[in-house]
């Protein structure tokens, strides 16, 4: 629920306060490059813990905190300031939460990706609700909100039994070594392409679907909304596919349907087609998201597996979202959206054919730990 606000509205809201197409794109970056930052220490820390529960717990009000201080911001350097801070705490939010979520639901043998969907019903619900204040009040509205769902993921997580982390309480940063290995360095690196392409969509959607779409506020988020019902669907059934065909296949589908949705916002920028392509979220995040999630729990020994999480997240949505927001800020602002769209569906591509030839699958049996 808290991202069903930063994602569709801090754009908008850095927008308000003034920044150009390209100061949005660079600031974005900055945002995302921050989940290289922080994240991979907070993962590190909840490995290491006696409790995963309280590294997370932690993120989550801090980030309440953090994202609060942007309504005080004015300036350009205020809101780069705020958003070092908060991008260094909220990015590591999700992958924390994919660490403890792995370590409950691998010994007891439940498919992540169906508990993921409770993850975008909080998404789905969120974007409809906020629809709500953005019809009657100033994008100010957005504080108050992500307070108040960083309060319910609050209380929603102190009410989980405790789950341990290795508790040495000692930092271990040989997880960093996973990044020499083989297989794992291709999935990042393709992964990293992908999500830098994916970064046209969620740092410019917003503000190409007002402009050149003619889409209301309030009708904006059911754009978002819409997307992720689809989302759903493959979720339901992507622990299935993953174990029948493995983690490759899924996650070169998912890079095509990067390709295929941004190639449609380039070519058909008409108001009923790009609502419809929001459909193809099914493929851009839910295949993407549960094959690649499950690739590094199983490809990282269990003792690393938050920092692993991080490590992969802060690489290729972290740098690859930072790196795509920088670049396609200015080819917005040089050019225009239809055509920012078009080459991030090229590079999408280009990302799924080298994953296609060089990438592989991972063992969904995990042997006796020799860490």
């Amino acid at each position: 629920m808290m991202l069903g606000v930063v994602n569709p509205l801090l754009p908008l809201f850095l927008k308000s306060r003034g920044l150009n197409k390209a100061q949005v794109g660079k600031t974005w970056a900055l945002f995302s490059v921050m989940a290289l930052v922080g994240p991979p220490v907070w993962g590190m820390i909840s490995d290491a813990s006696r409790d995963r529960r309280r590294p997370l717990l932690a993120c989550v009000a801090l980030a309440a905190v953090a994202f609060s201080g942007y309504y005080f911001c004015r300036s350009l350097l205020t809101l780069v300031l705020m958003t070092v801070v908060f991008g260094m705490i909220f990015k590591a939010v999700i992958p924390l939460g994919i660490g403890l979520t792995f370590a409950w639901a691998e010994p007891a043998r439940k498919d992540y990706s169906r508990l993921r969907l409770f993850g975008t019903a909080g998404y789905v619900v969120s974007l409809v609700l906020m629809s709500i204040p953005r019809r009657f009040f100033e994008i100010e509205a957005i504080f108050p909100c992500f307070v108040l769902f960083a309060a319910a993921a609050a209380v929603g997580l102190h009410s989980l039994p405790k789950i341990p982390g290795a508790g040495h309480r000692k930092i271990d940063w040989h997880a960093l070594k996973l990044l020499g290995r083989p297989a794992f360095a291709v999935t990042v690196v393709c992964t990293f392409v992908a999500q830098a392409s994916m970064a046209a969509h969620y740092t410019f959607f917003s503000q190409y679907a007002k402009a050149d779409l003619q889409v209301g506020d309030g009708t904006l988020m059911f754009f978002w909304a819409f997307g992720s019902v689809f989302e759903v669907v493959m979720l339901t059934q992507a622990g299935r596919l993953i174990r029948r065909f493995g983690t490759k296949p899924v996650l070169a589908v998912g890079m095509a349907g990067i390709a295929l949705r941004l190639g449609i916002y380039a070519a058909l920028p008409f108001k009923p087609v790009v609502f419809l392509v929001q459909g193809l979220h099914a493929f851009t995040f839910g295949a993407v998201h549960a094959s690649t999630v499950t690739f590094v729990n199983y490809a990282a020994p269990t003792k690393w597996r938050s920092s692993a999480q991080t490590i992969f997240e802060g690489v290729t949505i972290g740098l690859g979202m930072s790196f795509g927001a920088l670049v396609g800020g200015q080819i917005a602002q040089a050019w225009s959206y239809p055509v920012l769209f078009g080459c991030a569906s090229a590079a999408a591509a280009l990302a799924m054919v080298v994953y296609a030839i060089f990438g592989r699958s991972v063992s969904l049996i995990r042997d006796a730990d020799p860490h």
